[in-house]
């Protein structure tokens, strides 16, 4: 049920993920984004699992770093921005490249989050 709380968790983890996103993509510097998307989905493969084996957490806690946090972080806009940067500039192989890469990339990163903390534990 969305209530206050819940609405505050999601906004401020939002924001934290969207600073942290920002940040560090500005730090890497080209294809920043790129490499956040797959970061990020290797971290939510990794937490989703751990919780789902080792802990449980309060569904407000859930939805400030899932909902809030790594969705700020992990956000597809910026990704649509720059594969239509390249769709602008007719550079239709370059565009595919980067679709795939950042869908390829994720899920892999995600399965391999799994496999490590499944393996750890």
């Amino acid at each position: 049920m969305m209530n206050l709380i819940s609405c505050l968790a999601v906004g401020f983890g939002g924001a934290l993920g969207a600073m942290a996103r920002y940040v560090l993509s500005s730090f890497i510097g080209m294809h920043g984004i790129l490499i956040v998307n797959i970061f990020g989905c290797f971290i939510v493969g990794a937490l989703v699992t751990f919780i789902a084996l080792k802990t449980s957490i309060h569904q407000t806690m859930s939805l400030f770093l899932f909902v809030g946090v790594l969705g700020g972080f992990t956000t597809f806009s910026a990704f649509s921005i720059e594969a239509m940067a390249f769709i602008d500039t007719h550079r239709y192989m370059a565009a595919a490249a980067y679709i795939f890469a950042s869908v390829g990339g994720g899920l892999t990163a995600f399965i391999c989050g799994r496999f490590l903390v499944k393996t750890i534990l």
